[in-house]
């Protein structure tokens, strides 16, 4: 899940291997660097499977990335 998605249910990651999403704008040096924690479709499948259970609107989406936080955020 994500703060930064604006859809009209929640939306879940389910990718295995996620990639970054809307990175731009950021230090030079930090295009470098690589995130390669991986992603867990089996979680994603629960979480949304208790969602549903509780009544909420839900779906898994295996093509978003991470989400980026701008550094500056934190200076």
């Amino acid at each position: 899940m994500s703060a930064h998605w604006e859809v009209p249910v929640f939306t879940g990651q389910s990718a295995a291997h996620p990639g970054m999403y809307d990175y731009r704008g950021f230090l030079p040096h930090t295009y470098s660097l690589h995130y390669r924690a991986p992603g867990s479709s089996e979680l994603a499948g629960r979480v949304q499977q208790l969602l549903a259970q509780a009544g909420e609107g839900v779906r898994a989406d295996d093509q978003r990335g991470y989400d980026h936080v701008h550094l500056s955020q934190y200076a």
